[in-house]
């Protein structure tokens, strides 16, 4: 029965049932219930139950007359339904991860208190804040660049610090004396030390020693204390 073919198609979403009495029309071609029963060691009671969801899912046809006689649907165009099926799944994952990011999002704003620190461990979740944190800043952005920085978060400071100065944000970078970048509309003041760090309104973010993982704080107290420290 080609029991190799049968797991495949196991990986690939049907059930143990629906692949051996696919894998056996394939071996036979047409065949009634019964010899199908028999041939691919499915039970009597279910092989009509097996045969009705494989013909739904695009896999098996049958022939009008009694005894009805069932034929495998080519594998080329039985597996390309597969992939139609795994697409409208994607599709619903889809909606329903985007249903409950937004109920978590609603549940986060009702019960949101001010101050909260957040340790992101997940580099792309890392960038994608970033870049969240320099765009929704409406008053004043400072990025104090570090190679560290630089090397893990640069395209996305980059482009951040465009689109906050196309806002009108008064943007700041602060670069080590060893760096020479220029920031068009933003402006550049050298020191001697740079510590990473971005400053956007009341949020602070910082690169922890793991290059992948980002400090989040938001508090008005802490931010100012921050610029202080940088003279500004």
């Amino acid at each position: 029965m080609a029991p190799d073919l049968v797991e495949e198609l196991k990986k690939l979403g049907l059930s143990t049932y629906e692949a051996r009495v696919y894998v056996t029309l394939i071996q036979k071609g047409e065949s009634t219930a019964g010899d199908l029963s028999s041939a691919a060691d499915v039970p009597r009671p279910r092989i009509y139950d097996i045969l009705e969801k494989l013909e739904k899912r695009g896999f098996v046809v049958s022939t009008v007359g009694r005894p009805t006689r069932f034929r495998a649907v080519p594998p080329s165009k039985a597996l390309q339904s597969l992939i139609e099926e795994k697409k409208k799944e994607l599709e619903e994952m889809k909606a329903r991860i985007s249903e409950v990011a937004a109920k978590l999002e609603r549940l986060g704003q009702e019960e949101e208190t001010q101050g909260g620190v957040w340790v992101l461990r997940n580099p792309s979740l890392s960038r994608s804040k970033l870049f969240e944190v320099i765009s929704s800043a409406t008053r004043e952005v400072v990025v104090s660049l570090h190679n560290h920085l630089l090397s893990s978060y640069g395209d996305i400071i980059q482009r951040a610090i465009e689109d906050a100065v196309t806002r009108g944000v008064d943007v700041k970078v602060l670069l080590p004396k060893n760096l020479n970048l220029s920031f068009e509309g933003a402006t550049v003041i050298k020191r001697e030390f740079a510590p990473p760090l971005i400053l956007a309104d009341d949020k602070i973010l910082v690169p922890l020693d793991d290059e992948s993982k980002i400090l989040l704080m938001e508090n008005e107290n802490i931010a100012r204390s921050f610029r202080r420290t940088l003279n500004l």
